[in-house]
Order: structure tokens, then sequence, then C-alpha cells
């Protein structure tokens, strides 16, 4: 019973009680027709019998005239006998037969029907005749019976066919009610934790609730996990008193910027110092300073989230540094930092008390931290002797050559001639496993124009800068697509945040890809963090238009907003990549290490695969592995795995060569 369908078990049930229904009306009418039966059989005989003896009272004796009266009425009835007897009680004439039964043998003997003779005397004077006797044949009873209880069998058959197909309709239009329910589970399953309405039928509400509930529980949790794990990192990476970044991590956000620079990008570096903290301490007090240091960070940390991208640190005890990436105006820059600090120090009404000192420059790509910090600090030891100290603005180098790059009229010809002439191209940068087995190529686009290659850091500020960033994405989606047919390899490409702010790119993008659906599925599509998050509705759109492509989307650099990684759910985010920040020297900062592998397990709670960038070495690929990561990329990678072949060339013996061209990796070393 427990193997059956609900439409067997439907027909079952219709069957069964159909078949009681059949017994019950069956019986009961089968015994009331019997009885009324017999009744009017019996009555029947004795007036036939009477009729009978009245016709045969003006028959003298035997003879033809008797014989044809009798045969009359034996051929008008169903009798089985007639018999006609004079008055000694001899039989002067008689007729009998035995008709054919149509009814099974059991059913006549079960309901084997009392039949009683009919009699009369026949009172005429002058005959000779005294008695007539019939009987009806009872097998015409039973055939009646017979017949009834047939006509119940195909009412009850065709009663049941009703039910029972109306039941499965039912059935399939109530288990419609069910799919939603199906997907919610599949969904949570899938790892999207979602609440959905309530179905309209009544029994299958609690069912609804309970998965609600479940998915809301879980969430929950993940959430919570999440707020830990940025608490932890915010504990062990920034200062407790300011919540600023600590020296080694704000150093390490410097070294990955200056990695990313391109070679005419800017941004600019400030350095600020509290004068003569130890003095102030004893004259203010511990607790006054604590605060305006307190309140210091909340400014800047406040101020960097205005900006956008800017990162601030507290070195030590009183200096403080603010980096601000993407931009080239000191003045403004150092500006800013300066009336946000002093701002804080005239609030708690410290201005006669505090001196505080700052320098800032620019930073370039061909600059070092050591050569930044030395400059700064010493542009600041001299400012500090001034009577008003303020912020001062200085070069890392003397060298004042202006790239004629710089300028907007020159990219804008740069990149004109690189869209008319078709200059764009992607760069190959191998992504693998934990097993060194390919996962994707990373795509970078690059510029090649008269011998040189730029790169995306290169040009990406100036296309943001002239509006062309939309252009540039349709160029790297036709190139993937390209390139995808050329290797048959997954391939991944950025996409700038032109492509979630306008709608009509994605309707492009959809429509383009449904071209290429051959294609498609090979493709990877990621955004960086910040703008991920600063955009994710338009992101949430997006995701949800390429959900039928078989577009892989990633989100790359992340790692600064842990907090908001819950957000990542039920969007439909594939994978994410870990920013090299965090994977620098990895093997040597138990932090990092810790940070990776809580931030791996939530992300696997979200069924998001983690891949890292940046891996520069065998050592750290190893720590990496450690804490679960999925997928790796960097100079290490680069220099292990052989360059990705064609399409054309992939034959067997180039499979093998491949196989062997790969360095052994050894993680147990």
């Amino acid at each position: 019973m427990l193997a059956l369908s609900l439409t067997q078990r439907i027909w079952l049930i219709v069957v069964a009680a159909m078949l009681t229904v059949f017994v019950g009306i069956s019986v009961f009418s089968t015994l009331h027709t019997r009885e009324h039966l017999q009744e009017q059989i019996n009555d029947q005989n004795s007036d036939a019998a009477a009729v009978l003896a009245g016709a045969l009272a003006r028959v003298s004796g035997g003879g033809p005239e008797l014989e044809k009266v009798v045969d009359n009425q034996f051929n008008l009835g169903h009798y089985s006998l007639i018999r006609v007897e004079d008055g000694s009680g001899k039989v002067v004439y008689q007729r009998q037969r035995s008709l054919d039964s149509v009814t099974p043998d059991a059913f006549s003997s079960l309901l084997h029907l009392t039949v009683e003779q009919g009699e009369a005397l026949i009172l005429g004077e002058w005959s000779s005749l005294k008695r007539v006797v019939i009987e009806t044949d009872p097998t015409f009873a039973s055939s009646l019976l017979w017949d009834n209880i047939l006509r119940i069998l195909i009412f009850c058959s065709v009663a049941s066919l009703i039910l029972g197909f109306s039941g499965i309709a039912l059935i399939k239009l109530q288990t419609r009610g069910l799919r939603p329910l199906q997907d919610h589970a599949e969904a949570i399953a899938n790892r999207q934790f979602e609440t959905r309405p309530l179905p309209p039928i009544a029994e299958y509400r609690p069912l609804a609730e309970a998965l609600n509930i479940l998915a809301d529980k879980v969430r929950l949790i993940l959430q919570q996990d999440a707020r830990k794990l940025e608490k932890w990192n915010l504990e062990s990476q920034t200062d407790k008193i300011t919540g600023l970044m600590n020296r080694e991590p704000f150093l390490g956000t410097l070294k990955e910027q200056l990695k990313r620079q391109g070679q005419e990008q800017t941004g600019v570096l400030a350095l600020v110092r509290i004068m003569d903290l130890a003095a102030l301490n004893r004259a203010q007090g511990r607790v006054v300073m604590d605060n305006l240091i307190r309140e210091m960070g909340l400014a800047l940390r406040r101020l960097t989230l205005r900006m956008g991208g800017w990162s601030a640190g507290r070195l030590n005890g009183s200096d403080f540094a603010i980096l601000c990436p993407s931009t080239d105006d000191v003045p403004f820059s150092a500006q800013q930092i300066h009336e946000t600090m002093m701002n804080v120090v005239a609030q708690q009404g410290l201005e006669d008390a505090i001196r505080m000192p700052g320098s800032a420059c620019a930073v370039k790509h061909k600059d070092t931290i050591g050569s930044l910090l030395t400059c700064l600090d010493a542009c600041l030891a001299e400012n500090e002797s001034a009577t008003v100290p303020q912020m001062t603005l200085t070069e890392v180098s003397t060298e004042q050559v202006s790239s004629a790059n710089e300028t907007v009229g020159q990219w804008r010809e740069t990149l004109d001639r690189a869209f008319a002439e078709k200059l764009f191209y992607l760069g190959d940068f191998p992504v693998v496993d934990a097993e060194g087995d390919f996962v994707h190529i990373e795509a970078p686009v690059r510029i090649g124009l008269d011998d040189y290659e730029y790169t995306a850091a290169d040009f990406l500020p100036w296309v943001s800068r002239l509006n062309l960033s939309q252009n540039l994405d349709k160029v790297v989606i036709e190139l993937a697509l390209q390139k995808i047919q050329v290797t048959g390899r997954d391939v991944c490409i950025n996409f700038s945040f032109s492509a979630l702010t306008d709608s009509s790119f994605a309707e492009w993008l959809v429509s383009r890809l449904k071209e290429n659906d051959m294609w498609a599925s090979k493709l990877w599509i990621e955004f960086q963090e910040t703008v991920v998050f600063r955009n994710l509705d338009a992101f949430k759109q997006l995701a949800a238009a390429l959900k039928d492509s078989g577009v892989k989307l990633g989100v790359e650099h992340a790692g600064y907003q842990i907090a908001q990684m819950g957000k990542l759910n039920r969007i439909g985010v594939d994978y994410l990549k870990i920013d090299s920040a965090f994977v620098r020297d990895i093997q040597q900062n138990p932090a990092n290490q810790k940070l990776v592998r809580n931030l791996v397990e939530l992300l696997d709670a979200l069924n998001i695969r983690v891949f890292s960038e940046g891996v520069a070495s065998i050592d750290e690929w190893k720590a990496l592995v450690r804490t679960g990561v999925n997928g790796f990329t960097g100079p290490a990678v680069t220099n292990i795995i052989a360059p990705t072949p064609s399409k054309e060339a992939e034959t067997p013996a180039n499979e093998d060569r491949a196989t062997e061209d790969k360095a052994p990796i050894e993680f147990n070393q």
C-alpha cells in the first residue's frame, strides 16, 4: 500500500467503495424483488387456474376440445405445468416443459424461489372433469433477478469510472499546487533561502509555511555568520579605537593599488600626524585624547564611504594614512582630509592644543611603498616646525614630464582609433582548481597600438571618463564569443558599472547570447565587488535576465564587504574571487587564513564557488587549498599551466602534450 501512487490509491478506494455499494444494493434489491416476484407468481398461478377451470367447466370430457383449451392457456404464459384431473384424480390431460436457465446455477440455487401451484375445481354439472393444476416456471423470475443485478453492476461500473477519472482529474488539479512547493524545496536545496507566497490550497499551507520558516532560519544563520565574520575581520585587521585599518592591512592595500595602477594612472596618498601625542595624553588626559582619536577614526570612515573607494589606516599611535585611488587631484583630496580631521579637533574644543601637520602626494605606477612613505614623512617633518601646520603637497620624484596621453583629447583619439581599427583583444590568464585542472580563461581586455600594449588599468579610467564603457563592453562580449569558438574553452570577462546601470545593454546582451546560445554556457561574466553592492538591484535584474542563458555570473576583487555577502543569496551568483590583498603571503598570515576559510564556508552555504586572485607562489597555493578555496589565478598559475591550446590544434597527441606540460604540484610538501 505504501508503494502505491495517488492515482492507484484513488482507483483502489473507488473500486472498494463501489464494490461495497454494488453488493449492498444487489442484496437488498434482489431479496426484496424475490419476495415480490414469489407473491406475484403465486397469485398468477391461482388466477390462471381459476380462469382455466371456468373455461373447462363447459367441456364435458376429454378430447380435442379440452386439449385446445389447455394448449391455448399453456402457450400464453411461462408455465412449467398444466394438468387436468377427473373426479377420481386421474390425469385427463397434461402439458409440461422445462425452460433453459440463463442465470448461473450458483445464483439460481442461492436465490431459489418458492413457487406454489395454482389449483381450481371445475364446477360444470355435466362435465366429468374435477380439478386443474397450474405451475409457473421459476426460471423466468430468476432471469429477471439476474438482469436486475446486471443493471446494478453496469451502473456501479459506470459510476466507478466517472468517480475514478474525476478523482484523477482532481488530483492532477490539486498537485499543480505542489509544483511551487517542489520548486521552493529545490531552491532551498540549491541554497537559495527565500520565502514565497502561501498557496491557495489550505492543505498545502502548513508545508509552505514550514519551508518559509526553514528558509528564514537558514538565511538568518548565514547573516549571523557573515556578521560574525565581518566582526572578526574588523577586530583582527582594524584598530580597536578608530575602526581604521592597522598598519599591515593598510600597507597591503597600498601595495595592491600600486600593482593595479596603470602606467599613467594616478592616485593620492596622505599622511597626517598628531604632534606630541604622549605629552597631550598627560596634559589633556588619556580619556580625552582617546575620544578625540575615536572621533577622528569615525570621521575618516565616513569620508571614505562618501568618496567611494578611499581607504584609511592608523599606522601607529599618532600617524594616520589615507589612500585615494583613481584620482589625480592632490589639492582637493588633501583639503578634504585636512578639513575632516580639523573639524573633529574643533568639535572637541582642542584646536588650541592640537598641532596636526600632514603631507600628500600623487601615487604612480613606478612608485614603491618605501619611497612614498619616506617622501611623505620627510615632508611632514618639515611641516612640523611650521607655526600653523597644514597639509603640504609634495612629489615622490622630481620628474615632471607629463605623458601626452594624459590629455582627454589624445586619449579620445587613441580610443576612437582602437574602436575603428579593432585594436582591442583579450589576454590569457588561466584559472585552475585545486587539482590544477582548467576552469576558465581570465581574459582582461587589452589594446595593441603601434607595437605597444595598453593594459586595462591604462585606459579604463579614460573609457569611463569619455562615456565609452558600454561600447567597450559590447566589444569585449564579441571578442569573448570569438575566443570561445576558437579555443573551445570557457572564457571569463569583466564588465563595467555601466553594464548594470543601462537596461538597454542587458537587453542587447540577452539577444546576443540567444544568437550564440551554443557558446553562451562557456561565458563567465564578473563585476567588481564595489560595483555589485552599490548597484545590487540592477545586478539582480541582470542576473535574472541571464538566468536561462547558461552564463556564469561572478564577483571579483571581493572580501572587503563581508557583512554584505548574505545579500548574494537568491541572486544567482555562481562564483566569487577573493582579492589578492587577502592572498599575499597568506601562508604567513594566520588571520587572513582564518578569514578566507570562514568566507569559503559562508559562500559554500550559498552555493557560491570561491576563487582566489593573484596567487604568486606555490606556498600561497598550498595555504589557500587548506582553506577550501575552489580555484586559483595569478602568476603562479600562469607559470605552471601550459598556454591554452586553440580548438583547431586540439588532437589526442596535443592533449597528451598539454597534460605533460603541466608542472607537477605537490600540496603535501
